[in-house]
């Protein structure tokens, strides 16, 4: 105890540099006792060879084991038929890196759809679990994956504000001055921890709107310290767009059915012949690359999971660096933003008060958005900040707001009046609306009688009467002319035919 008082008042000290792991001083390293021993070498050979990366992932324990570091190619996509083994190697990277990171270092976000996959990570939630506003678990259901892309996203944003005003462009410099103290924490500024988004089976999450999210962030979070480990069993998805396939700049293939699916995730054939469990190709510069992962079983998981599970962890899931949305101070509507009637617009339309919404939808940076919903917020046109809620939107319908914001640019609007309230609208249905019985018109009428009287049948899409008159409707038609009698025509032909005749006899004899 004393030892690490003696630690903490050293660490406290202006000469010495921040350890994060100070946050969790009793925190221990799982052991290799946890291990069958089948698994211990390759263990011993993660612990050896994972400190010279920044990311490490895993990609065979063949002989020598593989790893390629995801610091410069963040975002991984893992193709592979139903048990070909992409669960598992996501197990063994897990717990690859529980080996190698401190939980103040490292936070998982893993987005399963399959309620059997990854249950014993939940021990792990006080320890490796993040907090953002609406994702504050480490194992999340598909239900909770659209909040969790735009947590993600307000993250990077964060994280490239800060970069900015400690003019760095990596996480690993700016971890760098934080632990040198060059960063004031009342700033703002604070250790920043890898962050591993998983997806597993990537097509599930997929939406017109959760497809912009993830290509966004996928865009974006190049060296900001946040990775993502997609997996799928449909490489030819249709939700799996070319643009959000171009952004996974590391791409492995297991097992897969087709030429074609090894195509599309390696631009070339092979991975259709690989065995089913465990291995997979990689591409290496010009070269594929064969790899093998190893079988770390379910009990094994479950031991070093709970090893960490059953030590003292946080007493929640530690927040992550956000902007806080009450804090951009006083707000002044005559200096309002160029896409504040924009964004006015769309909250109302959208019926929801968001700023992941303002920031997706008019591409816009996160401190700019917090700052058009405060407008949003002084002007009454949203309600005010509710944790992890979206904002109350005050206008019912568009025609309301643009009322408002015409008295609003006319500066005749009175800021204690309040916003048009919303009704309840009465759905109608065949109890409490009488349907109008529909009458033909006179000309409809006629046209139907004279149909009848001529026996002439109309076109089902005809609606209109002749506009002709009464006359010319009764002129009979005429008949159609005729057709050519060709006889004449042959005799002429075979006439023809029979003078040619006697005149080539005539001058071959």
């Amino acid at each position: 105890m004393d030892k690490n008082n003696d630690t903490l008042s050293a660490q406290e000290s202006p000469q010495a540099p921040l350890d994060p792991r100070l946050s969790l001083p009793r925190y221990t390293y799982p052991n290799l006792d946890l291990l069958p021993e089948s698994l211990s070498p390759f263990i011993t050979k993660v612990q050896q060879e994972y400190p010279k990366h920044n990311m490490p992932l895993l990609l065979s324990d063949h002989e020598e084991i593989t790893v390629r570091d995801l610091y410069n190619f963040p975002n991984v996509l893992l193709a592979g038929t139903i048990a070909s083994g992409k669960t598992q190697c996501i197990y063994n990277n897990i717990i690859s890196w529980l080996y190698k990171f401190h939980p103040a270092e490292l936070k998982l976000f893993i987005c399963r759809s399959k309620p059997i996959d990854y249950n014993a990570f939940t021990l792990l939630e006080r320890h490796f679990s993040g907090n953002f506003p609406g994702a504050n678990k480490l194992v999340i259901e598909s239900a909770e994956v659209p909040k969790t892309f735009d947590s993600l996203l307000n993250e990077v944003d964060l994280r490239l504000r800060l970069f900015q005003e400690a003019d760095v462009k990596t996480i690993k410099d700016y971890n760098q001055l934080f632990e040198q103290r060059k960063l004031n924490p009342d700033e703002g500024h604070r250790y920043l921890p890898n962050i591993v988004l998983i997806l597993d089976d990537l097509q599930t999450f997929l939406n017109k709107e959760t497809t912009d999210s993830l290509i966004d962030l996928t865009q974006r979070n190049l060296y900001t310290g946040l990775y993502v480990l997609a997996a799928t069993s449909q490489i030819m998805s249709r939700e799996i767009t070319p643009q959000l396939k171009a952004n996974f700049s590391t791409r492995i293939a297991m097992k897969l059915m087709s030429q074609a699916e090894s195509r599309r995730i390696l631009d070339r054939v092979g991975a259709e012949k690989l065995e089913p469990r465990g291995e997979l190709l990689y591409e290496q510069g010009r070269k594929l690359m064969k790899g093998k992962q190893p079988l770390i079983e379910n009990a094994t998981i479950q031991a070093v999971c709970k090893y960490i599970g059953d030590q003292e962890g946080y007493p929640k899931a530690p927040s992550l660096p956000q902007i806080d949305p009450a804090g951009w101070g006083e707000v002044d509507l005559d200096e309002r933003d160029k896409l504040f009637e924009d964004a006015a617009r769309l909250v109302v339309s959208h019926q929801q008060g968001s700023t992941s919404l303002i920031q997706r939808r008019l591409k816009l940076g996160y401190n700019r958005a917090g700052k058009i919903i405060d407008q949003l917020e002084a002007a009454g046109i949203v309600g005010p900040f509710e944790g992890s809620k979206a904002r109350e939107v005050l206008y019912p319908d568009e025609y309301s707001l643009e009322q408002y914001l015409k008295a609003l640019n006319g500066n005749t609007y009175q800021s204690d009046t309040p916003p048009t309230p919303k009704r309840k609208i009465r759905k109608a249905t065949s109890s409490n609306v009488s349907k109008p019985k529909k009458k033909s018109s006179p000309s409809k009428r006629r046209q139907k009688s004279t149909t009848i009287k001529n026996n002439t049948p109309l076109r089902a899409n005809t609606f209109e009467v002749s506009r002709s008159s009464p006359a010319s409707r009764r002129t009979p038609a005429q008949p159609p002319p005729k057709k050519k009698n060709n006889r004449n025509i042959f005799a002429i032909w075979i006439f023809l035919a029979i003078i040619a005749l006697i005149v080539y006899l005539f001058y071959s004899i």
